[in-house]
């Protein structure tokens, strides 16, 4: 079948098929917030297609027709010409929401899963979750690793700490001062209250405990607002009341969040003692 034949074949014979207006617009616009370089842009290079942005979106139907016989002419495999022609066939008016096909996209996992966790709607982490469960990325690089996680975070701080654990040691560690970090850089309010509640219940084992205390008593996070708090609420939470009322002393006069320690600090030790 000539090549003429196949496109008729696919997109009809219409002579004024073209994309939309609101389409082209749409497409340009993605193009300019993934830094120039759409997907579809990277898939044209590696079928060896120069001049991507220059071919696509298609204006015209005859620039439809060129850019459909410079797939169909390639010396890539049918499969990948099979993907591209359908690519173009979605048009792509919600390019976020399609790259979670990964039929449709089988390349680049790491770039599609930073792409969503970078552009996906902060309140709402499905997107990226999503892509990954059903992909599985390598998450190759740091920046796509701490992309995807602080979405973890913001979706199940919990489930967030189990994933940390799986990374192995080093990765661990990352991750895992990553999560507390995170809750502190939250803005006060309930949703803070209620993660660094989750947070001082986490069932950390031995090398964690050591990890926790030492980040915010010692490390980088010690300059994270509320570190020392949390230090004397995750000892309150472990029963450690004694403990809770020595440390407490350093937090003398302050107020967060509507709790004085002062008060705190005298009603822990009075339960110490009769304890």
């Amino acid at each position: 079948m000539e090549v003429e034949e196949e496109f008729d074949a696919i997109f009809g014979s219409e002579p004024n098929l073209a994309y939309q207006e609101q389409i082209l617009h749409d497409i340009q616009k993605y193009r300019r917030l993934l830094e120039n370089e759409l997907f579809f842009d990277r898939l044209l290079k590696a079928v060896g297609i120069d001049q991507a942005s220059k071919l696509y979106p298609p204006r015209s139907n005859n620039d439809l027709r060129i850019l459909f016989d410079r797939i169909t002419n390639s010396t890539s495999p049918d499969h990948q010409k099979q993907s591209l022609v359908y690519y173009i066939l979605r048009d792509l008016p919600r390019a976020l929401d399609y790259l979670t096909s990964p039929s449709l996209i089988p390349t680049f996992p790491d770039e599609i899963l930073y792409t969503l966790c970078r552009h996906a709607p902060q309140s709402d982490s499905s997107l990226p979750l999503s892509y990954y469960y059903s992909v599985s990325p390598p998450l190759a690089s740091a920046k796509v690793l701490c992309a995807f996680f602080e979405r973890s975070c913001k979706a199940n701080l919990t489930e967030a700490f189990y994933f940390s654990r799986r990374r192995g040691s080093l990765q661990h560690h990352q991750l895992f001062e990553q999560l507390i970090t995170f809750v502190h850089a939250n803005s006060a309010g309930s949703v803070r209250a209620s993660r660094a509640l989750e947070l001082i219940h986490l069932p950390l084992d031995e090398e964690e405990e050591q990890l926790f205390e030492e980040f915010l008593s010692e490390g980088k996070g010690t300059t994270l607002y509320g570190a020392k708090d949390t230090l004397m609420m995750r000892k309150i939470a472990k029963g450690q009341v004694r403990e809770a009322v020595h440390f407490g002393s350093k937090l003398s006069g302050r107020k967060i969040d509507g709790l004085n320690w002062d008060i705190l600090r005298e009603s822990l030790r009075k339960g110490a003692t009769i304890q």
